[in-house]
């Protein structure tokens, strides 16, 4: 699973986690935002084929550095919620490659994909085993 986030979300994740180069976009690819709402931090993830997204309010620091435990719960959750099928974006948890990409962007508030040049991404991974 590839999750690009945005450099707010970065910080929180800790950027001694980064390495390069990242892999290149792809239809399949999550895009995260770190929104705050008061002072609780809420995360917003949305594919980028289907636009399908996530909404959670009250996520702490230490959820966000197990990202890929998290990011997979929260999909999968929101996916038996609304009635589909727990595959629709293939088998989640059985996934070995636990990498998340950072897309710099530069508008705060958007998940959109920005320049898919190179230099603008990196990858984070999440060694943390989901249970």
């Amino acid at each position: 699973m590839i999750l690009r986030c945005t450099k707010k979300l970065l910080a929180v994740l800790g950027a001694g986690r980064v390495a390069e180069p990242g892999p290149t976009p792809d239809a399949g690819d999550w895009y995260a935002s770190l929104l705050w709402s008061g002072r609780r931090k809420c995360l917003l993830l949305t594919h980028a084929a289907t636009l399908f997204s996530v909404f959670e309010a009250g996520v702490r620091a230490a959820d966000l550095r197990a990202t890929h435990r998290l990011v997979t719960g929260l999909v999968e959750r929101e996916l038996r919620h609304e009635g589909l099928p727990p595959a629709t974006f293939g088998n989640l948890r059985s996934q070995e490659d636990r990498h998340v990409l950072v897309d710099r962007l530069t508008d705060q508030g958007s998940t959109a994909p920005r320049g898919n040049t190179p230099h603008s991404h990196q990858t984070v991974t999440d060694t943390a085993r989901s249970g």
